[in-house]
């Protein structure tokens, strides 16, 4: 939830106890204002012609959360990204002759809308297993984390996927409530505010409560919301590779917000049995791809989401087990396409999912070993060229993205 408060700084002007809410709505995981998604369109047309006679507002305050799905860390970034885009829109809409300006804003980022998401189930959820999810969302003893794990064993995964589709989005948005405060509100701290009447039809908890939240979040989270991360690159490690005992390793560059470069390589170098003759998986292969990331929904390159990529590789192998599979030296080299999607899975790291598609062209050498492993054996007519084109190439990747704060040190 995103809350815009703003005040009229000529209070004699206006009539009391008048309040006006507008809901900017988010985009699963989104960050990025869509003018055409559910009422948006509306509320901000409402909200640039209010900004018009700004000059009788004296602050605006925004307090913003995410809807609780997904990790937390992910969800704190998500809700002071949003609050900071929220800004951005109030101020490229601000007349040029208003005193309104940046300072006059501030920000109050909440993670994970817990309560709103009680208060739309009780309205809402009238499926078989109600008072078991509102006995989980009333359960003060555990975590949200737990929380989030109780509700998505409910119903074989299908009660959480309910209020994913028809819950969450709701808790997805932005609202500015600007309040005209009555004669007796004049001379409070104008960022602390007062809610009455209409507001307090939207404001599920009492003021109290709200700035209860508010004390919470704001000083740090604030300070937080002003400090942007950079990704610097992100170092990786095939999980497929690394499963079946072949070193590997991949450095990404970001080049913008939807572009980047990424060099991997895959180094596996060991023989063994008689003679070290009778298994091998020896392997040096190159190869470099530039990404196109589609859609990216962050300011910054953080390497989530999906991408399309284009590659070349080269390099050499040698595989064998016994003297029935294998038993070749292969240099190829080659070149595709490729499509991957990367999603965050804890505070620090990445998962990413991707195939490639593609040619290779690969000289070959067969090899016979001698009945006790002791010499490999030169096929004279065991040589060749093989040309292929299909399916290449299959990922599970942990990433490790290294981001800088402006401001501060790498991590």
């Amino acid at each position: 939830m995103i809350l815009f408060a703003a005040i009229p700084q000529r209070i004699e002007a206006a009539p009391s106890h008048i309040s006006h809410t507008y809901k900017l709505y988010y985009k699963w995981d989104e960050t990025v204002i869509d003018r055409t998604y559910m009422s948006n369109g509306a509320s901000m047309a409402e909200i640039i012609d209010h900004l018009r006679y700004s000059q009788d507002i004296d602050s605006i305050a925004v307090y913003s959360s995410s809807s609780p799905e997904g990790v937390y860390e992910h969800n704190r970034k998500l809700s002071i990204r949003r609050a900071q885009e929220a800004r951005k829109f109030i101020l490229a809409n601000i007349p040029a002759d208003s005193n309104l300006d940046a300072s006059r804003i501030s920000l109050h980022p909440i993670a994970e809308d817990w309560d709103g998401m009680r208060e739309a189930v009780a309205a809402s959820y009238f499926r078989a297993d109600r008072n078991r999810v509102l006995k989980i969302l009333d359960d003060e003893s555990i975590s949200d984390a737990t929380r989030e794990w109780r509700l998505k064993q409910l119903d074989g995964g299908r009660s959480w996927k309910w209020i994913l589709k028809n819950i969450a989005p709701k808790l997805r948005y932005a609202t500015w409530v600007v309040i005209y405060p009555s004669h007796e509100t004049k001379g409070h701290d104008s960022r602390i505010t007062r809610l009455s009447g209409p507001a307090q039809q939207f404001v599920k908890a009492p003021a109290s409560e709200l700035r209860k939240s508010i004390q919470i979040a704001a000083p740090a989270a604030t300070e937080q919301a002003d400090t942007q991360e950079k990704t610097l690159l992100a170092l990786k490690t095939n999980l497929l590779f690394d499963a079946a005992t072949a070193l590997n390793f991949a450095v990404e560059v970001p080049i913008g917000r939807k572009f980047s470069v990424q060099y991997e390589q895959v180094f596996p170098w060991w023989n063994g049995g008689p003679y070290g003759n009778k298994y091998c998986l020896q392997m040096l292969s190159f190869c470099g791809e530039f990404r196109w990331w589609i859609a990216p929904k962050e300011h910054n390159w953080h390497g989530r989401g999906h991408y399309l990529g284009l590659y070349a590789d080269g390099g050499k192998f040698d595989i064998q087990a016994g003297n029935k599979f294998g038993c070749s030296q292969n240099y190829y080299k080659g070149a595709g396409l490729s499509y991957g999607y990367s999603m965050p899975i804890c505070r620090w790291a990445n998962l990413e999912f991707a195939l490639s598609i593609g040619y290779m062209c690969v000289d070959f050498q067969k090899y016979t070993p001698a009945p006790d492993y002791s010499v490999l054996i030169k096929d004279e007519d065991g040589a060749g060229r093989m040309h292929y084109f299909g399916p290449t190439k299959a990922k599970v990747s942990l990433v490790v993205p290294i981001t800088i704060r402006k401001g501060g040190a790498a991590r």
